[in-house]
């Protein structure tokens, strides 16, 4: 039970208020499905061949929908939220970057990560930028509804660069039995 407090009173003192929490684990959980359309597009584009359980019909207009959506939610949830969350996110990949030696290297060279994954840090400062100059909690420079257009139009932008980004099908592990 003491563990359980200790870690609840963890977790919960960074924030100021029970909303200003729940505003960031919401953005988190939109910001993880975020990733999943360029995923998917980047791995048709890269790994046409791969066994899937099942299509998504429509991937050319509902991938890059739903990534400008989850964009605009991740936005819309103000610069207090997204300045703590993704600046968060950032200093992790840079820890990341700093422990290198412990990054598993066997198939994928830490040069090919980090040149693969360059669009989602890009998203997140893009969405940072924004988010201090815009509207929803920033300084107001761009007003409303001119920063959500931006957001949304930078948004395709990086979703093409990601989805065009993803790692090779020659150094994917594809579940294949190889000579480990």
């Amino acid at each position: 039970m003491w563990l359980t407090f200790a870690l609840s009173v963890f977790w919960t003192l960074p924030f100021p208020s029970w909303e200003a929490m729940i505003n960031v684990v919401s953005a988190a959980l939109v910001l993880s499905y975020a990733v999943a359309p360029v995923t998917v597009a980047a791995l048709r584009r890269n790994a046409p061949a791969l066994h899937r359980p099942f299509r998504v019909r429509w991937l050319a207009v509902l991938g890059p929908l739903s990534f400008i959506i989850a964009a605009l939610i991740v936005y819309w949830s103000g610069w207090g939220t997204v300045s703590w969350l993704l600046g968060l996110q950032i200093a992790m990949f840079v820890v990341y970057l700093l422990c290198r030696r412990a990054v598993p290297t066997h198939r994928l060279s830490l040069a090919q990560q980090v040149k693969s994954s360059l669009w989602l840090i890009a998203f997140y400062v893009l969405i940072i930028v924004a988010s201090y100059l815009g509207s929803f909690g920033g300084i107001g420079a761009l007003s409303h509804p001119w920063d959500t257009a931006l957001v949304a139009l930078a948004a395709l932008g990086i979703y093409a660069w990601g989805a065009r980004t993803g790692i090779p099908s020659a150094l994917m592990d594809l579940g294949g039995d190889d000579d480990e």
